[in-house]
């Protein structure tokens, strides 16, 4: 999606979730693009943030390290490790995705 001014209307969409007192927001595919990256701000700046998608062990912890996020998901990575804290632990590789095993609805 496109927009002008990310920042004022994902600012926006901040403040309002705010209102409602919902504890997170979670984007998927964060930061693709420099709109991506304003928009995210915006939405970081105004209430916790989680991000999802394409991360790794190493990408993760430099976000959270940035500040550009206050958690990450790991849905794909974790279906395929269900052990994915162990292996970030202990920096171990990790199996690759197997999208014929997924529940597709």
């Amino acid at each position: 999606m496109g927009d002008d001014d990310p920042q004022a209307t994902f600012g926006y969409v901040a403040e309002k979730r705010n209102a409602y007192d919902l504890a997170d927001l979670h984007v998927v595919n964060p930061n693709t693009s420099d709109a991506g990256a304003k928009a995210m701000k915006a939405m970081r700046e105004r209430g916790t943030l989680i991000v999802a998608d394409g991360f790794d062990r190493e990408k993760a912890e430099a976000w959270l390290q940035q500040g550009k996020a206050d958690l990450t998901a790991f849905g794909r990575s974790f279906l395929a490790n269900p052990d994915l804290p162990e292996r970030f632990r202990q920096r171990a590789e990790l199996n690759a995705d197997d999208l014929s095993t997924y529940l597709w609805w």
